[in-house]
């Protein structure tokens, strides 16, 4: 099939199809009862679901890190997802605190340039 033109100011799924589909993510989410990454697709007028598991990059962030509605916000980089580095699990204070370390040094040396 050929298209011409752009379609960014077209929708992909109708309200209806909208609903649907955070119904079913719903269901699945309170069946699991845990966040879930869902890959689905439509073809012709019928939903498919291809694959679910959980999120496992849903960590909470520390009060320390959440920035109040009032102040400043901060910018924080995920070092595992920009690097390739995974873990299944949260990264314990003391590896948080040497990567503070580490970010803090290296961006000086950048701003020192």
């Amino acid at each position: 099939m050929q298209r011409n033109g752009h379609r960014s100011a077209s929708r992909t799924l109708s309200d209806a199809q909208l609903r649907e589909l955070t119904g079913v993510i719903c269901r699945i989410e309170e069946l699991f009862k845990l966040p879930i990454d869902i890959e689905w697709a439509r073809v012709d007028d019928r939903l498919d679901l291809l694959q679910t598991r959980p999120i496992t990059s849903d960590v909470p962030l520390p009060p320390e890190m959440i920035t109040q509605p009032v102040e400043r916000r901060r910018l924080y980089a995920d070092a595992a997802l920009s690097k390739g580095l995974t873990t299944n699990a949260p990264i314990l204070p003391l590896g948080l605190d040497n990567m503070k370390s580490l970010f803090s040094a290296i961006l000086e040396l950048w701003s020192a340039r």
